[in-house]
């Protein structure tokens, strides 16, 4: 019997939670013709961070052009100092690269998270002295 209240209370807590971010958070405000419902799910930015801070950062676009920019900078350093060579990781999402993000009450927001796809080095140094004899890359 004490077993099943145990496993119950983390469920009900857990079913809680799914229904309250299915429903989104629901405020009610005060206009000229009555009252209107503004559902926070619909909420199109994420709380942590303010509009003009949002729109001071580089579009989607820049961003993913930097960073894979500074992806092969890092992979040319690696290249020089170390000697490795570098084959395309496998992702599950093929060539996609922007994901929306959540907005933190239930919803979607209309802003994207980047994530370009990783690489990885196929060569290593072998030996304990190769690891050494080759420079360290700098920060």
């Amino acid at each position: 019997m004490a077993a099943g209240v145990v496993v119950a209370v983390p469920v009900v807590a857990v079913t809680s939670m799914l229904s309250d971010s299915v429903r989104g958070v629901v405020t009610v405000v005060d206009t000229a013709d009555g009252q209107r419902e503004v559902h926070w799910k619909d909420y199109p930015g994420v709380p942590e961070l303010e509009p003009e801070q949002i729109l001071a950062n580089p579009s989607l676009e820049d961003g993913e052009r930097v960073g894979r920019q500074m992806m092969r900078e890092v992979e040319e350093t690696l290249t020089a100092q170390l000697g490795f060579s570098w084959d395309l990781t496998p992702t599950p999402n093929g060539d996609d690269v922007a994901f929306p993000a959540q907005n933190y009450y239930g919803g979607t927001s209309m802003l994207s998270t980047l994530n370009v796809n990783s690489r990885q080095s196929t060569t290593v140094p072998r030996t304990w002295a190769d690891k050494h004899a080759r420079p360290r890359p700098h920060r």
